[in-house]
């Protein structure tokens, strides 16, 4: 008596598979929402802040600002997301 790989049970699933799933889609659309906010800060910030006044060297300011923010703050809060791994 040969064992069958357990790989083997399952049928292998395609886009239709995938489309059915109603998480996936809503995970992929909110995948895409966020990347186009994102993005906001590359495309339209720049446009929206010369058209301020401000200088381009304001923009980079902000840019830095964002930066030393993010490395400022998240020692200070990463103990608290430890446990959300699981």
């Amino acid at each position: 008596m040969k064992a069958q790989p357990a790989a083997r049970e399952r049928t292998a699933g395609g886009l239709r598979t995938v489309l059915r799933d109603r998480a996936m889609p809503a995970f992929a659309g909110l995948i895409v929402l966020y990347a186009v906010v994102f993005q906001q800060a590359f495309a339209t910030l720049p446009l929206a802040m010369k058209a301020t006044g401000m200088s381009s060297g304001a923009y980079g300011t902000v840019l830095a600002v964002n930066g030393i923010v993010v490395l400022a703050v998240q020692p200070l809060i990463g103990h608290r997301l430890d446990g959300r791994d699981s």
